[in-house]
């Protein structure tokens, strides 16, 4: 398993089935998904057949607010970003095969504790420490599955 970075969503997960390819243009991998219908931004046609599957691809990332536009727009996100990853793999086609969106407990910052210090004529002091708060929220966690595919329009796969 191999892990890449990536800003939006923080990591793609990378788990090689095949064989790579010399990298391609992320425009000229195509997008399907199966089951039909998992994302309404892609479009509902069938992945052609033949596919040789070079990766199974996974990428997490957190819808900014809880609405339905935002976790749509996270998935999106996680969807670009899984096909420049599939591309520099050498796929010409992403098969998205799973969507999942959890609820989860997300810890936000650590407010500081408070340290109260009183000192005293004969040098002794003494403090009074509130322990530090962490402050945490509820957020919808967008999780996309897919394969990074080559199509070999040509007949001649490598």
């Amino acid at each position: 398993m191999l892990l890449v970075g990536c800003a939006t969503t923080g990591t793609v997960e990378v788990d090689m089935i095949g064989q790579t390819r010399p990298p391609l243009d992320d425009t000229s991998v195509e997008v399907y998904q199966s089951p039909q219908g998992l994302l309404s931004e892609i479009p509902n046609r069938k992945a052609p057949t033949g596919l040789e599957l070079i990766a199974r691809l996974e990428t997490s990332g957190v819808a900014k607010r809880r609405t339905i536009q935002d976790v749509s727009k996270t998935a999106s996100q996680m969807v670009s970003s899984l096909k420049r990853q599939a591309a520099k793999l050498g796929a010409n086609a992403l098969v998205v095969r799973d969507v999942v969106v959890a609820e989860e407990q997300m810890a936000g910052q650590a407010i500081p504790r408070t340290l109260n210090v009183r000192a005293f004529e004969n040098g002794i002091e003494e403090y009074d420490a509130e322990p530090d708060q962490i402050m945490s929220r509820q957020v919808l966690k967008v999780t996309v599955k897919a394969d990074s595919m080559f199509h070999d329009a040509n007949g001649t796969s490598q």
